[in-house]
C-alpha cells in the first residue's frame, strides 16, 4: 500500500483548466489571424488599394457572384483561416459583401484556409517533397472554385 494520496480534481478545477486552455488557444492561434484579416482590409481600404484590387478581380469574382474586393478575403485566408473569415466580416461590415455573398465566400475560405500553415506544419514535417506543395495548394483552390460555383447556385 502506498502512502501517496491521490488528489481528487473537482468539476470547477476541470472547468478552469479547460477555460485556461481555450483562452490560450484563442490568444495564440486565432487572434493573430483575426487581427491580420481585419487590419489588412482596413489598411487596403484606407490606402485605396482595395478599390484597385476590386476593379482588377471583378471579372474573376463575378463568376461566383462576388465583388472583386472579395479576393482579398481569399488571399488572406491562405495565411490564416481566421484571417480570411475576419476579412470577409470586415467586407460585410463595410457593405461590400451582402448576406448572400458571405454565404458564397465562406465555404471558399474554408477550402483554401491556412494553406501556408499546412505547408509548414504538416507537409514539411511529414517530409513531403517541396515540389508537391503546389499540388496541395491547387487542390484547395479547385475545391474552393467548386464550392463557390455550387454555393452560387444554391444560395
Amino acid at each position: 500500500m502506498s502512502n501517496v494520496s491521490e488528489k481528487k480534481v473537482g468539476f470547477i478545477d476541470i472547468f478552469l483548466i479547460g477555460a485556461r486552455k481555450g483562452i490560450n488557444l484563442w490568444f495564440n492561434a486565432l487572434l493573430p489571424g483575426v487581427v491580420l484579416g481585419y487590419s489588412a482590409i482596413e489598411v487596403l481600404k484606407v490606402t485605396g488599394i482595395l478599390d484597385i484590387v476590386g476593379k482588377l478581380f471583378t471579372p474573376i469574382m463575378a463568376v461566383f457572384g462576388l465583388p472583386g474586393e472579395a479576393m482579398m478575403a481569399l488571399l488572406t485566408s491562405f495565411m490564416a483561416l481566421s484571417g480570411g473569415c475576419a476579412a470577409a466580416a470586415s467586407l460585410a461590415a463595410n457593405g461590400i459583401l451582402d448576406a448572400k455573398q458571405a454565404t458564397i465566400i465562406l465555404p471558399m475560405i474554408l477550402c483554401i484556409g491556412s494553406q501556408v500553415q499546412f505547408i509548414g506544419r504538416v507537409l514539411a514535417v511529414a517530409d513531403v517533397p517541396s515540389n508537391k506543395y503546389l499540388i496541395n495548394c491547387a487542390i484547395g483552390i479547385i475545391c474552393a472554385v467548386i464550392a463557390g460555383l455550387f454555393m452560387r447556385i444554391i444560395a
